[in-house]
């Protein structure tokens, strides 16, 4: 009988994804509570001893090898060319830092074989983390500049990343339970739902624009998925196509109101010319200092600006980050993960794991947070979906090219 249960390391995990967003709670630079827990577990986790679950992350760990590989030319062009490293050493200590704890988690946590337990940890836990957010806003604690909530987090956005995907992995957790553990699906979805509807209002309180978009587009494209599935193979639960056809009534009503406000979030209501602090002007510059160097990248920093290349800014942009830092390379190496990712969830033949995933991309288009171990992780866990449908009966059946 399936028993929805965690072993201490597991535990751990969970717990190490709820508090990896606090930010400012740190100790020392980029080493914090969720660090600390990972590198516990990374020490004392056993490896995995499935081959093929194996050599699947080895494919993974070699990934992240990559992108390290590339640091030293990255920094020495750098140095050659622009000589900009303002905030070099702090980026460079605190994605080696990264990457060492996930090549140590990725090689000894196996999320596949309990992903269930997991996860059951993870919504108890952030339920609990959420109870103690209610309390910080309700006395004005966790404000950012004293009108957004962030919690322990340095930005309300660090926040919304974990908490938008909360519904999605409690719906995927949910099915599963009902299919391997009935008996407990009672207990299960009370603390899910208590779990998600406060994780939903904590998200709000962040006022996110990222956190909406994020959240609208998952609901969408779960639907669509969904009603797909339905219209195909004739079983599910008929409204869904209700639903979806009211849906898009809705937007062809409030079209013009919606272009108005995507609009409004890719531009700031900026008059002057001059005043060219938008994404868009970040994100141009993110990319005109890739194309200083676009094999290897730049090296770890920041190197977009709101005038010019260079100007010790943030891109705003995982995606256009990453390429500025490490090139194509570290593109390559990066896009290669989010496809094995999406191969996992559809593998899974999850709906909502997979507008999970497409959401996940889309938030990290308009943020940056490859130097946290949440960012790799949820790639991790949507790698894992996939590999905990068949591991249980298809351990040495799974072709692992991809």
């Amino acid at each position: 009988m399936y028993k929805v249960s965690a072993s201490r390391i597991e535990k751990l995990l969970a717990l190490a994804l709820v508090c990896s967003v606090w930010t400012q709670l740190r100790v020392v630079s980029v080493i914090g509570i969720p660090e600390l827990l990972l590198l516990y577990i990374g020490m004392c986790g056993k490896c995995s001893t499935t081959e093929t679950i194996r050599e699947y992350q080895r494919t993974q760990i070699q990934y992240v090898k990559l992108i390290m590989a590339v640091i030293p030319f990255g920094i020495a062009w750098n140095i050659l060319t622009v000589n900009n490293h303002m905030q070099m050493v702090h980026d460079l200590f605190a994605f080696v830092f990264v990457g060492f704890l996930i090549l140590k988690v990725f090689k000894k946590v196996k999320i596949y074989e309990n992903l269930l337990g997991i996860l059951y940890s993870f919504f108890v836990f952030q339920t609990i983390v959420n109870i103690i957010y209610f309390g910080m806003y309700a006395v004005g604690m966790g404000m950012y500049y004293g009108e957004r909530f962030a919690g322990f987090s340095s930005d309300p956005n660090q926040l919304g990343e974990v908490l938008f995907l909360v519904p999605w992995m409690a719906l995927y957790f949910l099915k599963k339970i009902k299919e391997q553990s009935p008996q407990n699906v009672r207990s299960c979805r009370v603390i899910c739902v208590i779990c998600v509807i406060s994780s939903i209002a904590i998200g709000i309180l962040t006022e996110s624009d990222t956190f909406i978009i994020s959240s609208v587009l998952a609901l969408v494209i779960y639907l669509l998925m969904e009603t797909v599935k339905i219209i195909t193979t004739g079983k599910g639960n008929k409204l869904l196509i209700v639903i979806d056809i009211l849906i898009l009534v809705f937007f062809i009503i409030k079209f013009n109101d919606i272009g108005m406000f995507i609009d409004n979030y890719y531009a700031e209501t900026a008059q002057d010319a001059n005043q060219l602090d938008t994404r868009k002007m970040v994100w141009l510059h993110g990319f005109q200092a890739f194309l200083n160097s676009p094999i290897v990248g730049n090296g770890p920093g920041a190197y977009s600006g709101n005038w010019f290349a260079f100007g010790n800014m943030e891109s705003h942009n995982t995606y256009i980050y990453i390429m500025m830092d490490y090139g194509v390379i570290g593109l390559f190496a990066l896009l290669s993960m989010l496809f094995a990712a999406w191969r996992g969830t559809r593998r899974a033949k999850s709906s909502e794991m997979s507008a999970a995933f497409i959401s996940f991309l889309v938030f990290n288009w308009f943020h940056s947070f490859h130097r946290m171990p949440l960012f790799w992780f949820f790639i991790y866990l949507f790698i894992s979906v996939g590999i905990a449908e068949w591991y249980p009966n298809k351990k040495e059946k799974l072709s692992v090219s991809g």
